[in-house]
């Protein structure tokens, strides 16, 4: 089980970027094309928010987990490092 993710292709490093709580990916999404001239914004959702599934066991939910997602993501891409830019729980 995945979070769901969009790469949207750009110029320079990539940059996570993680929504807070009761949102969605959404909320980036008026900023991802002006993004995209300086990065290559990677834009994901939350578990149980929007795309993303929702877990029944709940440790699934802890920021230790969330890491581990975000580094597989990170390792995906090939990306040796990124930009992180959250808002709330993001």
């Amino acid at each position: 089980m995945n979070l769901y993710h969009e790469v949207h292709e750009g110029n320079g490093p990539y940059m996570l970027m993680v929504h807070g709580m009761l949102s969605s990916r959404a909320q980036w999404m008026l900023n991802v094309d002006a993004l995209k001239e300086v990065c290559c914004p990677v834009v994901v959702e939350l578990w149980g928010h929007a795309r993303s599934p929702a877990p029944n066991d709940p440790s699934r939910y802890r920021p230790k987990y969330y890491l581990e997602q975000f580094e597989a993501l990170r390792q995906e891409l090939g990306a040796e490092q990124w930009l992180l830019c959250g808002q709330s729980m993001g």
